[in-house]
């Protein structure tokens, strides 16, 4: 159950800060948040992480990439049981794959505006995909 609450938290806060980005903002318009760190800037990401093949893949690749890493997420949740922090992390990757997966199915495009100017520009959705790794790699770290 934590892993539902978990991915639809991710999911709304993702596409609740998506709406805002898109209503006040202008693609390409950026704005400074807080000074000499970070400006939210609202572009369109029709590529893969970091705007990388941009323009190059079709959605039905991304739809089955979702797949295979959501078939990936349960197999690892039928192993995890009890094991809280795998749990949490399995909800926020899925909750990151469905609010990217949902912008590709409705704009084509991931909405991105998180930007530090040292990293390319990224979303609510990315950063939970990106902590749920993080999650596990610690996790599989101290098992072994």
């Amino acid at each position: 159950m934590m892993v539902i609450w978990v991915g639809l938290i991710v999911l709304f806060f993702d596409q609740l800060s998506k709406y805002i980005i898109s209503f006040f903002l202008g693609q390409g318009q950026s704005v400074l948040l807080i000074p000499h760190f970070l400006y939210l800037t609202y572009t369109k990401n029709s590529g893969i992480s970091f705007g990388l093949f941009k323009d190059k893949i079709p959605f039905p690749f991304y739809l089955g990439l979702s797949f295979l890493a959501m078939v990936m997420l349960i197999i690892l949740l039928r192993r995890a049981k009890r094991n809280w922090p795998i749990r949490l992390a399995t909800g926020l990757i899925a909750g990151g794959i469905f609010g990217n997966l949902l912008d590709r199915a409705r704009l084509g495009a991931v909405i991105d505006f998180l930007d530090f100017r040292v990293w390319p520009i990224f979303n609510l959705a990315d950063s939970a995909i990106t902590i749920g790794i993080v999650i596990l790699l610690i996790c599989e770290i101290k098992k072994q």
